[in-house]
Order: structure tokens, then sequence, then C-alpha cells
């Protein structure tokens, strides 16, 4: 039964894969208890499996779900860790290349980061928590090239107990994740106030793993 297949356990890595079918959907692709979609997502995951263990890493795929849009499929490619996990560019090349017997969408696939944007938020919000009282929550606004540059937002209580630059880039020491040395930045100003008084610090960070 597909919908019985692991996900991600703490410590594995891996990546979303998004992508829409030529196919018409029915709500029955809805329900993960269903024939109709355990036929497909067991369909999915045979092509997956044998077309990703070129990648010695590779551990096994997932279908989340479907849904409307022809029929969009959410799976998951899990391998051994984060530094593991192969770039973007290798996970939809081959993509295409197992693909051919899907009728996929032209232009439907995404890939994008599963588990590395939660374990940022949290290693990043233990660090900060520790330090600045007035600290609420971060949030990754989006990864992108260069071993990975993390692009996060620190949330405050007001612009009062905002730290300075200095206090900032500091605490960033103390984050437990493989960030490259000299990487990191902090906006100068923070973003405009929301009607709850928050006020929130954008931060680039490059995190030392396997480019995407």
């Amino acid at each position: 039964m597909a919908s019985a297949v692991k996900p991600p356990a703490p410590g594995e890595g891996a990546l979303s894969l998004l992508f829409s079918l030529n196919k018409t959907f029915t709500q029955d692709l809805s329900d993960q208890t269903s024939a109709a979609f355990i036929n497909l997502a067991n369909s999915l995951t045979s092509v997956m499996d044998l077309g990703y263990r070129r990648f010695p890493s590779f551990r096994r795929s997932r279908v989340n779900s479907f849904r409307k849009g022809s029929v969009i499929s959410d799976m998951t490619l899990v391998f051994d860790n984060e530094t593991s996990v192969p770039s973007t560019n290798e996970t939809l090349a081959t993509f295409v290349n197992i693909s051919t017997n899907l009728t996929v969408v032209p232009n439907s696939i995404k890939v994008g980061f599963k588990n590395l944007a939660a374990t940022v938020v949290t290693e990043v919000n233990k660090a900060y928590s520790k330090r600045f009282s007035a600290f609420r929550r971060s949030l990754v606004r989006s990864f992108r090239s260069g071993s990975i540059v993390t692009l996060m937002t620190l949330v405050f209580d007001n612009n009062s107990s905002l730290p300075s630059w200095n206090e900032t880039l500091g605490a960033a020491n103390f984050i437990n994740l493989p960030i490259l040395s000299n990487s990191i930045f902090a906006s100068g100003s923070a973003l405009r106030p929301t009607v709850f008084s928050l006020v929130f610090l954008p931060v680039i960070l490059a995190l030392l793993m396997a480019s995407k």
C-alpha cells in the first residue's frame, strides 16, 4: 500500500517533487485508502524507485497526495541525509529520463526542499530565543544556489526590541548548522512593523551543503 511508505525520518534528506499528470482527476484519488489512489501511487513509486536508484544515497519515494489540476502529484524523494540529496538539476534530469511513460504535463515539474526549512527554523529559533527575550520566531523565505543561500526573516516584538547588526551576527555564531564563515548578512533596517507591532529583520546565510 503506497500510503504506508514511511515519510522522511529525522536525519534523512528529502526533496519534494510536484508534477501534473495528463489524466482526469477523480474524487477517489483524494482518498489514500481507495484502489484508485493506491494503484496510481504504486505505479509512480515503482517508476521513481527504479529511476532514482542511480543515486547511491536514494532510499525510497512516497506519494503524499493527488489533487486537481489534471492530476497534481505531490511526492517525496528520500535520501540518506541532507548532504547526500542531489541537486535540483540532477533531480530534474533524472525525472525527465524516467517519466517518458507517465504523460506528465510540460513545465509542471517542481523540485523543492522538504525537511531543510524546518531544520533551519528549529536551529535558528533555538539560538535566538536564548539570547533575545523579544525574539518570536524565524521564517525561511527561500533557498537558492551558492552552497545553499538561505533567505530568512527574524521576528521580534517591536522596533525598540530589535537587536543591533553586530548582536544579530553574533547570535548567528551559535546556530547549530554548517554555515559558511563570513556568509551571514543582516539588513541594516527592519521591514515595516505589522499591525501587531512585530518587526521583521531579513537575514541571509549560506549553508555548507550541496548546491540546489
